[in-house]
């Protein structure tokens, strides 16, 4: 079942305060309301007058800021944000619609304020957070603006002076049109009840005043004689005054009559309603709808969303194999475990989780990882955990969690600063200029095994690693860097002991 709105406290139906019924922010009070209406209309003219716009699939980066309290607390999970943005993706792929990540990544904000007020942070972390680039989504704690929310809930809004969508946490995920229904403001559309938005009309066999509740333009009837400039000023989605509000069931039955004395009958399966119950797969945009989508995403108003190139990685359908720490094996040591998965074609990323509990709800340890292995330094000694792991790239969130591992630490220690028999560790030339290779010096009381590789700044592998038989005494070796941009990277020698570590410039 699809969840456009969920009503978590009582409403009444037919009250005339906004506050106790809106859940979704974008109405007829919002600031620049005004705006919206206009675009709405421009588009539709453009529309009419034939303005050609692209066939082919239109793809869009999408900005996720996910809030969380000054100590990271109450963060929704990375797969959550996945869910959302494989939904979106089945959700538009209809309209030739695609959303990806914006820079391939997540963004994180650890800010109290932001997180449980966000009107508050809105001239200030929110707007030095906004991509300029992208459609930005802030996902808080709860969308409600304002001290009185009254007996309803705001579950997300479109900001339109500021051209962002503000969504509460727990409307983050798959099976839920939130999102897409906020987008659908975004690219300039109305609700289907426009103007009902301040109380629904209900009322059977009683004609509807000629005018709604939120002092938007006349009635719209039931014949659309006026559908142009009354209600959504779409055509081909029928008169609608907010009847989904409180209805169960996908069927409206009510009769509800307009200014004329005749019944109308609202589309329940339209994503600009207010209608819940519905099967998933039967939501969708109208013609008209869609027509203006199109023609606010391919105008000079949204060229800020074609300024970044369109990732090119295929969508991923498989999931990964965990290989370490495997299913009910102890590790030998518990503050240096290095856990490692096979490398799924077209992952540029990898989600991992690790917990006590295979419920992942005690004190998880989530993080995005460029690779497919991460050293883990936090876990306590002789415990058992679970872990699993997810990959995605910047097009493709669908990818499944890969099978839940359980394994337990073991009570040994491994010294994970430094390696104590080894008595030289040198790179040169450092900063390198115009060079393709570096010369990596060591001297070792003892041979080892260990695993070159070169980091950027952001603990994201480069690509550039290889495996490595150290020897006792002093050695040198080269390692090719000349995939390598100008910047700070860290090259890192990872062993079964220990790691060593250092900053190396590359000015090309």
């Amino acid at each position: 079942m699809r969840l456009l709105i969920i009503f978590v406290s009582f409403l009444f139906l037919g009250s005339s305060s906004l506050a106790a019924q809106q859940l979704c922010g974008t109405h007829p009070n919002s600031e620049g309301f005004d705006l919206q209406t206009s675009r709405l209309l421009n588009n539709l003219r453009a529309v009419k007058d034939g303005v050609p716009t692209p066939r082919d699939v239109s793809f869009v980066p999408i900005r996720f800021h996910v809030g969380a309290k000054n100590d990271g607390s109450g963060r929704i999970s990375v797969s959550k944000v996945l869910d959302q943005l494989c939904e979106l993706n089945e959700d538009f792929a209809p309209y030739d619609i695609q959303f990806f990540l914006a820079g391939g990544n997540i963004n994180f904000i650890n800010n109290t304020t932001f997180y449980e007020n966000h009107s508050a942070t809105q001239n200030s972390v929110m707007a030095i957070q906004k991509d300029s680039r992208a459609l930005n989504v802030f996902i808080v704690e709860s969308a409600n603006t304002g001290n009185n929310p009254g007996d309803g809930v705001t579950l997300a809004y479109y900001n339109i002076p500021r051209d962002w969508i503000v969504i509460t946490k727990t409307y983050i995920r798959d099976n839920d049109a939130t999102l897409s229904h906020e987008i659908g403001h975004f690219f300039s559309l109305e609700h289907t009840f426009n103007g009902w938005e301040c109380g629904a009309y209900n009322t059977e066999n009683v004609p509807a005043p000629t005018s709604p509740s939120c002092n938007s333009p006349a009635t719209e009837r039931a014949n659309g004689s006026n559908c142009e400039t009354s209600g959504d000023y779409i055509c081909d989605t029928p008169a609608d005054y907010n009847n989904g509000l409180g209805w169960s069931g996908c069927d409206f039955t009510g009769n509800v009559l307009d200014p004329q004395g005749n019944a109308i009958d609202p589309d329940e399966r339209n994503y600009m309603s207010y209608f819940l119950s519905c099967p998933d797969d039967e939501y969708f945009f109208s013609d008209q709808q869609n027509a203006a989508v199109q023609q606010d995403l391919n105008s000079f108003s949204r060229n800020y969303l074609r300024l970044d190139p369109v990732p090119t990685v295929p969508v991923i359908t498989e999931t990964t194999t965990l290989n370490y720490p495997v299913e009910g094996e102890t590790t030998d040591a518990f503050n240096y475990v290095n856990f490692q998965w096979d490398a799924v074609p077209g992952a540029t990323a990898y989600f991992l989780e690790i917990d006590r509990t295979a419920t992942f709800s005690i004190s998880p340890i989530r993080l995005i990882v460029y690779g497919n292995s991460k050293v883990i330094t936090e876990l306590t000694a002789d415990r058992n955990y679970y872990w699993r792991v997810r990959p995605f790239n910047a097009m493709s969130g669908c990818a499944p969690t890969s099978d839940l591992t359980s394994f337990r630490t073991g009570i040994g220690e491994t010294s994970t600063e430094t390696l104590d028999f080894v008595e030289a560790f040198t790179v040169s030339p450092n900063p390198v200029f115009g060079q393709s290779e570096l010369q990596i010096r060591l001297s070792s009381e003892e041979a080892f095994n260990g695993q070159i590789e070169v980091l950027d700044i952001t603990g994201r592998p480069t690509g550039v690693q290889r495996q490595y038989d150290f020897t006792t005494g002093d050695q040198q070796l080269n390692l090719n860097i000349d995939r390598l941009t100008s910047g700070i990277y860290l090259l890192q020698i990872t062993t079964n002991e220990g790691r060593l570590t250092q900053k190396v410039v590359v000015a090309n």
